[in-house]
């Protein structure tokens, strides 16, 4: 995360466990939140309104750069794993959103939707015209488009005494926007994979190469075989 300027987060961690909703929690989102519900098979509710809650007493400490970068490709890519595993891993590396109150695990979905947005050169805003209306999408390089979050910007003293520009985000949300924008701004890009359709992060500082089009080696190797299998046309 270091350039020209100091990047400086600090976050809250501890024994972190995932805890399913009891049927009070569930009947409590569930007249908030009817509609996001309908979505998901009723045995799965307590999973999907559960909570990241952190086990005895957290303590400060400063989540690392590739930390950071492999919980937004987590994010942005998950499909397959179970979103509370995919949330509880990325919490155990850099902590929890709430600090020592732990998440629920709406918090951890509204961040990766967004991440994935930003990915895609997509938000949605409040209509203009209707501002009461639904919301409508602009893309990138949209004006609307273009601010994707807040950080603070600090003077520290600096090894000589002299002020130091050093920019802080207020919270692990902002510390991972901050990071999903830079990794964009050095030619990180979304696709799906050509096989299984799973998201994936390629180019720039992920794990997979520009022009990667398979999300792993055994989706490549499925994807070829299927394709030799094809009757070959006269």
């Amino acid at each position: 995360m270091n350039g020209d300027f100091g990047i400086d987060f600090e976050n809250t961690i501890g024994k972190l466990e995932f805890r399913p909703a009891s049927a009070e929690k569930i009947a409590k989102y569930r007249r908030a939140w009817e509609s996001a519900l309908k979505k998901v098979p009723e045995a799965e509710w307590p999973l999907y309104v559960g909570a990241i809650v952190v086990v005895g007493k957290g303590r400060k400490f400063r989540p690392k750069r590739e930390a950071l970068e492999q919980a937004v490709n987590a994010l942005v890519g998950c499909r397959e794993t179970p979103f509370h595993e995919v949330a509880l891993t990325c919490a155990r590396a850099v902590g929890t959103m709430s600090g020592t109150d732990g998440d629920s695990l709406f918090t951890w979905r509204d961040i990766a939707s967004k991440l994935r947005l930003m990915f895609e050169g997509k938000k949605y805003i409040s209509d203009p015209e209707n501002w009461r209306g639904p919301l409508i999408e602009v893309r990138w390089p949209d004006p609307d488009a273009q601010e994707v979050g807040e950080i603070g910007i600090y003077l520290v003293p600096g090894p000589d005494g002299k002020p130091t520009l050093s920019l802080k985000p207020q919270e692990l949300q902002a510390a991972l926007t901050l990071c999903a924008a830079r990794m964009i701004a050095t030619g990180t890009t979304f696709t799906t994979c050509l096989n299984c359709k799973t998201p994936f992060l390629r180019g720039g500082q992920s794990d997979r190469r520009g022009d990667a089009v398979f999300c792993d080696s055994r989706c490549k190797s499925e994807y070829h075989n299927k394709e030799r299998r094809k009757p070959k046309s006269k």
